[in-house]
C-alpha cells in the first residue's frame, strides 16, 4: 500500500519535470509505474499541492510560474503534438523537489569553467540558473543577457558561451514535454536513418532499440498528446462574462447610474473587446468592484470610503479589497483608453510633488549611512491614505520608466514620505548589499503601519496578492540575515510572522525558525514547532534524535531511524568524515541549518559518536 502523501508528490514530481500536466497523461505515467495501482484525483489535498506551487485547473496540474501568469494556453501551444518524456519512477521522483535538477557531464564542465574564471559560489549560481531558465523555458538569448549580471569579462563570456549552449541543450525543458533539446533533435534527424541495433544518438552508450527508439514515439497517433486549450478565451466566454457583470452591475446601478462619461456600461463593452486572459478566471463581483473603483477614476470623482463600503458589501466582496485592488491595476493596464504615463508627465509629476511639500530633491543618495534616518522619520510619520496611493502610483511609474537617476527620485519621494511601501522597495533592487538590511527593516514597518486592516484578516491566498507577497519575501530575507548574524531574538519574531500569514509555509519558515528557538533556549516553541514538521524529514528524524539525547531518555530507535537514511550526516556530525560533499542535497540543507547548533553542543555529540561508532564498528 502506497504510504499517504504519495500521489500528490507524484503530481508535484511530474509538474516540476514537465510544468504542466493532465490528468489523462498523469494516468498514463502512473499505470507505467505501477501497473496495478491508480489515483483517486478527488482525494488528492489540493492545499498540499497549492503549498509546493502546484495549482489544478480544468483537469490539468499546473506549476506556479505558468499558473500565477496564465501562460497555460502559451504552453500547451508550445508543446502539443510533441513526444513526451517517460522517466523512470526513481528518476520522476528526483523532481520532487524542485531545486534540485539532474546532474549532467555539463553541468560539471560549465561548473568548473566558472569555477577557475571567478569563485565556487558564482559558478554555483550561474550552472542553476542556466538549468532553472532552461527548464521554465526561456530562450537562450535572455540566459547569456542575465549572465551578464556577473560581471564576466568580454573573454569570459567567450569561454563560458559553448558550455552554456551544452548545458541548455542538455537540460530537462518544460517546453520540450520533459526533453532535452538535443535529445529532441537527434532522435527526429535520425529516426529514419537508424538501425535499431545503431548506438542511441542520445549518447547514453546504449543501442537504440533499447533506448530511445520507443520512448521518443510514446503515445504517437494518440490524441493524448494533443490538448484542447481549454484556457482559450472564446467569444462565448466573453458574452458569458458581460452577462455577469451587467447582472452585478443592476445591483448597483443606483450608486454609478449618474456617471455618463464613460457609463458602466460603456466600460464594461470596452473590456470585454480587450484581452481578458489575467483577469477572466477571477469571481465576476471582484471585477466589477475593480470597475466601479476604475470608473470613478475616469470620472474624476473620488470614490468615498462610505460609498465604497456600500458597494462592496452589495456585491460581497468587502473583505476581500486586496484582491480588487489587484485587478483594478490590471483592467487600468487593459484598457485602452489609459494614456501610459510619458517620462514627461512622470517628471512633471515629481516636481509638482517637490513643489507641494517645500521640498528641495537630493542629486543623489549619500554614499554612506544613507538610509539610517528612516526609522526615526517612520516613527513620526502619520498614515496618509490619499498620499500613499498617490505615491504608490508614482512610484510604480518611475520604476517603468527610463528616467535617469529613478534611486534618487525614489529616495527623495521616502524622505517626503517614509511610509511609502513601493518606494521603499524599488529602492532595494538598486542599492547596495550593506543597506539592506536597514530598508528591509524600513519595508517592513512601513507595511505594518499601513496595511493593517489587510493584517487584521490572513486569508488562504495572501501570499499571492497586492504587496502581500513583497511584504513576506521581506520578512524572509531580514529573519536569514538576521540569523546569520547571530541575532536569534529578531529572528525568530519574523519567522513566526511568515508562519501566521503564509498559511502553505513555502518559505520553509516552520523549519528555519527551529534554529533560533535552540539558540534562545525556548524548548516548549521548539517542540511545538517540531511537532508541525513532516514525519520523515531529515529536520524532524534528528531533532527528534537530539531531544532524545538532550533528555537522557533512550534513543537507539530514532538513532538507528536516523542511521537507515541520513548515515552520511552522522559520520560528518561525530568528525568520522570532514568531506560534505557525501551529502545529498537535503542534507546540505540541514547542515546548513542545524550543524551549528547540533556540533557546539558537545554533550549531544559525544553521546551520539560514542553510539555511531560502535554501530559502524559492529
Amino acid at each position: 500500500m502506497l504510504p499517504n502523501g504519495y500521489n500528490e508528490d507524484y503530481i508535484i514530481s511530474c509538474c516540476n519535470l514537465y510544468g504542466m500536466i493532465h490528468k489523462k497523461r498523469i494516468l498514463f505515467l502512473y499505470q507505467q509505474h505501477h501497473p496495478k495501482e491508480t489515483i483517486n484525483f478527488d482525494q488528492l489535498d489540493l492545499n498540499y499541492l497549492a503549498s509546493k506551487f502546484v495549482y489544478y485547473e480544468k483537469e490539468f496540474y499546473i506549476k506556479e510560474a505558468i499558473f500565477i501568469n496564465r501562460e497555460m494556453s502559451k504552453h500547451l501551444d508550445e508543446t502539443n503534438g510533441k513526444p513526451f518524456y517517460v522517466p523512470s519512477l526513481v528518476e520522476l521522483f528526483s523532481y520532487k523537489d524542485e531545486f534540485i535538477l539532474q546532474e549532467s557531464q555539463e553541468q560539471k564542465e560549465l561548473f568548473d569553467m566558472v569555477k577557475n574564471l571567478k569563485d565556487e559560489v558564482i559558478a554555483s549560481n550561474v550552472v542553476d540558473d542556466v538549468m532553472g531558465f532552461t527548464q521554465i523555458g526561456a530562450s537562450y538569448h535572455a540566459i547569456l543577457n542575465h549572465l551578464l549580471d556577473y560581471d564576466f569579462t568580454p573573454k569570459m563570456i567567450d569561454e563560458i558561451t559553448p558550455l552554456v549552449s551544452d548545458l541548455n541543450n542538455n537540460t530537462r525543458a518544460w517546453i520540450n514535454n520533459g526533453y532535452t533539446a538535443y535529445e529532441l533533435v537527434q532522435m527526429h534527424i535520425n529516426k529514419k536513418n537508424l538501425n535499431k541495433y545503431d548506438p542511441c544518438p542520445c549518447g547514453s552508450g546504449v543501442k537504440y532499440k533499447y533506448c530511445c527508439m520507443n520512448k521518443v514515439f510514446i503515445g504517437e497517433g494518440n490524441p493524448d498528446l494533443y490538448y484542447e486549450d481549454v484556457f482559450k478565451i472564446t467569444e462565448e466566454d466573453k458574452r458569458n462574462l458581460k452577462q455577469k457583470l451587467n447582472r452585478e452591475n443592476d445591483r448597483i446601478l443606483f450608486h454609478t447610474t449618474l456617471l455618463k462619461d464613460p457609463s458602466m456600461h460603456d466600460l464594461i463593452d470596452d473590456l470585454i473587446s480587450k484581452d481578458l486572459t489575467y483577469i477572466i478566471h477571477y469571481d465576476p463581483r471582484l471585477i466589477m468592484g475593480a470597475l466601479v473603483k476604475v470608473l470613478f477614476d475616469f470620472n474624476d470623482i473620488p470614490l468615498k470610503f462610505e460609498l465604497e463600503e456600500k458597494i462592496f458589501r452589495t456585491l460581497q466582496i468587502w473583505l476581500k479589497r486586496s484582491l480588487v485592488d489587484e485587478l483594478y491595476d490590471e483592467i487600468m493596464n487593459i484598457i485602452d483608453s489609459l494614456d501610459l504615463p510619458t517620462d514627461d508627465s512622470i517628471m512633471k509629476r515629481l516636481l509638482s510633488l517637490y513643489s507641494e511639500h517645500n521640498y528641495i530633491p537630493k542629486s543623489d543618495i549619500p554614499k554612506k549611512k544613507a538610509f539610517d534616518y528612516l526609522y526615526s522619520l517612520q516613527k513620526t510619520t502619520l498614515f496618509n491614505e490619499k498620499l500613499d496611493e498617490k505615491l504608490e502610483v508614482l512610484s510604480v511609474d518611475l520604476y517603468r520608466s527610463s528616467l535617469k537617476d529613478i534611486p534618487t527620485h525614489l529616495y527623495n519621494i521616502i524622505h517626503i514620505y517614509p511610509l511609502a511601501v513601493p518606494a521603499i522597495h524599488f529602492l532595494l533592487e538598486f542599492t547596495e548589499s550593506k543597506d539592506e538590511e536597514t530598508l528591509l527593516e524600513a519595508l517592513i514597518y512601513a507595511y505594518e503601519k499601513t496595511r493593517t486592516s489587510d493584517l487584521s484578516r490572513i486569508e488562504d491566498d495572501f501570499y499571492q496578492t497586492g504587496d502581500h507577497k513583497i511584504y513576506i519575501l521581506s520578512l524572509d530575507r531580514l529573519a536569514f540575515i538576521y540569523k546569520h548574524k547571530n541575532q536569534y531574538k529578531k529572528s525568530y519574531l519574523l519567522y513566526e510572522k511568515i508562519i501566521n500569514y503564509d498559511k502553505h509555509d513555502r518559505f520553509g519558515a516552520k523549519e528555519s525558525v527551529l534554529i533560533c528557538y535552540l539558540y534562545l533556549n525556548m524548548m516548549d516553541k521548539f517542540t511545538e514547532t517540531l511537532s508541525l514538521l513532516e514525519e520523515n524529514s531529515i529536520y524532524t528524524k534528528i531533532l527528534n534524535l537530539y531531544v532524545l539525547l538532550e533528555a537522557d531518555q533512550p534513543f537507539i530507535h530514532a538513532y538507528l531511524d536516523v542511521k537507515n537514511k541520513y548515515e552520511n550526516t552522522l559520520d560528518i556530525l561525530c568528525g568520522i568524515t570532514p568531506e560534505d560533499d557525501l551529502l545529498s542535497e537535503p542534507e546540505h540543507f540541514f547542515l546548513d541549518d542545524f550543524y551549528l547548533v547540533l556540533i557546539g553542543n558537545h554533550g549531544f555529540i559525544n553521546k551520539l559518536k560514542q553510539v555511531h561508532i560502535e554501530n559502524i564498528v559492529r
